[in-house]
């Protein structure tokens, strides 16, 4: 469960409420920021673009679990970096970290204390979709609680190369031998006793 704070629950009590999203993707290219408010949000340090570079986010469903559900950012493309990041190789994305914090808007359209982290997913799918009149960025993001094994296919990896990640460790040490060399575990004369 998320606890914003006294200074979240006090304005939620007075019926006046904004939200504001700040998105924080780990691109390989560099981190990217970005925010739902209509102009560029300081905070922590960083900058977070507005206006014109995410243009929405699918909704977010709180559990106490992790969960595997989809999150879809939808960008620009106007801005020219935001292409870069739909056309480059899937290593600088996929498996990579992102997160989206919540940050609340009072009724002077200032934001409220400090933003509170929402979600914590991992970067999945980067497509450009066009329409008739515009386009747009899809990055499609999976939920913590989503199967691992998704976002690592295509990384079967050997003995040396394990050891190469994981230094002393033998997990995989006799992985080949038991591929290349099946035994038969119980032969049919054994069986017949």
């Amino acid at each position: 469960m998320i606890n914003p704070g006294a200074s979240y629950n006090a304005l939620a009590s007075s019926r006046v409420i904004g939200a504001v999203l700040l998105v924080e993707a780990d691109f390989m290219i560099g981190m990217q920021r970005w925010t739902t408010w209509g102009d560029n949000i300081q905070w922590n340090g960083n900058t977070y673009l507005g206006l014109g570079q995410l243009g929405n986010i699918s909704e977010l469903k709180e559990s106490e679990a992790a969960t595997t559900d989809k999150i879809t950012l939808t960008l620009s493309p106007v801005p020219a970096q935001n292409l870069p990041l739909a056309l480059g190789s899937v290593e600088g994305y996929r498996g990579r970290p992102i997160n989206i914090y919540f940050w609340a808007v009072g009724p002077n359209y200032q934001p409220v204390g400090s933003p509170v982290l929402r979600h914590a997913a991992v970067m999945d799918q980067v497509s450009i979709k066009k329409d008739k009149d515009s386009g747009s960025v899809e990055l499609i993001c999976l939920g913590a609680g989503a199967n691992s094994s998704r976002r690592m296919v295509g990384d079967r990896i050997s003995h040396a190369q394990h050891t190469l990640r994981y230094p002393g460790e033998r997990g995989l040490e006799y992985a080949a031998g038991l591929v290349n060399n099946p035994q038969m575990w119980l032969s049919k004369r054994f069986q017949e006793i």
